[in-house]
């Protein structure tokens, strides 16, 4: 599915990428296309915000996405978080303390990540979200 996606490019992209890791998906064509966010163990969730960054968001659009949380805090998603310095990240909304797991059969704590495809500037404040159980009423 990934290469049938559109070359058209939008103000507004919202995804909810696979979260299988790029090993099991046998995924080397990926990594290679897209070496500048490959790392070993990396999700395919990765090379989806990629491409939607560099194609899918005309600029000054928006991307809107949630992952596992791993892509923001492992080893693994560091480059893809270099990728996404080069952006104003606008919210990350932490859904870890939510005390359940996002989706039925993926228990991966997740995030949501915004992100405006403009270049960032040291005046940028990134609005941090930590959710729990007092969100959901």
């Amino acid at each position: 599915g990934f290469e049938r996606v559109t070359k058209e490019a939008f103000d507004l992209v919202i995804m909810n990428p696979p979260y299988v890791r790029s090993e099991r998906q046998g995924a080397t064509d990926y990594s290679r296309t897209y070496s500048e966010v490959s790392h070993r163990g990396t999700d395919l969730s990765a090379f989806f915000v990629y491409r939607a960054l560099r194609q899918w968001v005309k600029p000054g659009g928006t991307l809107a996405f949630i992952v596992p949380i791993g892509l923001m805090e492992a080893e693994y998603g560091g480059p893809l978080r270099r990728v996404l310095r080069e952006y104003k990240i606008k919210l990350i909304a932490d859904l870890e303390g939510l005390g359940r797991t996002t989706f039925r059969g993926i228990k991966r704590p997740t995030v949501i990540v915004v992100v405006e495809k403009t270049a960032p500037s040291t005046d940028d404040d990134v609005e941090m979200l930590q959710l729990d159980e007092s969100c959901i009423t």
